[in-house]
């Protein structure tokens, strides 16, 4: 029913001096072959994930520059939810995405904002299924507990809330006269 989250496996493409407009193809390509395992993916992961290939661990001006104008010429779009942006490969369907990938282990689990919203609703929707309704903090919880959390934080809660929204937006959930969240 889930589908298990594989992160991108970093490898070294060169040392820090190398992340130049010099080079730039060689870091679209590393950005590419992270969106082709990871996407959608947070432009925060993504750049976190492509600059450790150049084993850069701070994000400077410079190197966001860098990262910025290959991520332009990437097959990549980006999409902003809330205070977050989320990149996905050119072709991938945000309204008929459908893969929800949960933890496999603590070790391979993601931030909650580095996973879009569309994938949240995903997880929503297959909670949903097996559900009549649910109160709004109970689907906060069992949502949380699907990606690898067991503590709210307020950081949790606005990445379910885009969730629920996207499920809604998708008309997977509704919400019934009692304010609880309903199946469709």
């Amino acid at each position: 029913m889930f589908d298990s989250y594989e992160p991108y496996q970093v490898k070294t493409l060169g040392e820090s001096a190398d992340f130049n407009e010099v080079n730039l193809k060689k870091i679209t390509d590393c950005i590419n072959d992270v969106l082709k395992a990871e996407a959608p993916v947070s432009v925060k992961l993504l750049a976190k994930k492509v600059c450790s290939c150049w084993d850069i661990t701070r994000m400077t001006a410079p190197v966001k520059s860098v990262f910025d104008t290959a991520l332009a010429t990437a097959d990549a779009e980006t999409v902003t939810h809330g205070e977050n942006d989320y990149v996905w490969m050119k072709g991938q369907e945000r309204d008929s995405y459908d893969i929800c990938r949960t933890v496999g282990n603590d070790s391979e689990r993601r931030d909650i904002a580095d996973i879009a919203p569309e994938e949240i609703g995903v997880g929503i929707k297959r909670i949903m299924a097996r559900q009549v309704a649910m109160t709004r903090d109970d689907l906060l919880r069992e949502t949380a507990h699907l990606f690898g959390y067991t503590r709210m934080s307020a950081a949790l809660e606005t990445a379910v809330a885009l969730g629920i929204k996207s499920a809604k937006n998708r008309g997977w959930i509704a919400f019934d006269e009692d304010g609880r969240i309903v199946s469709c």
